[in-house]
């Protein structure tokens, strides 16, 4: 499985953390939800947790 992250949407990602003023890039994972099981999560992130596996992608 890959992630692909378009040109556009790499714009957008970097206008909002501009926004907010503060941010080192973006969170993805996976929980557990509902009836299909499993759900995505994006979320900014401010300081990356030193075991976190960071990918650095159009920044």
């Amino acid at each position: 499985m890959s992630i692909t992250l378009s040109d556009s949407a790499a714009a957008r990602v970097n206008a909002f953390l501009a926004n907010r003023g503060k941010g080192f890039g973006l969170r993805l994972g996976v929980r557990t939800s509902g009836c299909s099981g499993m759900a995505y999560v994006l979320e900014f992130v401010d300081e990356p947790a030193a075991e976190t596996p960071c990918l650095k992608t159009k920044a």
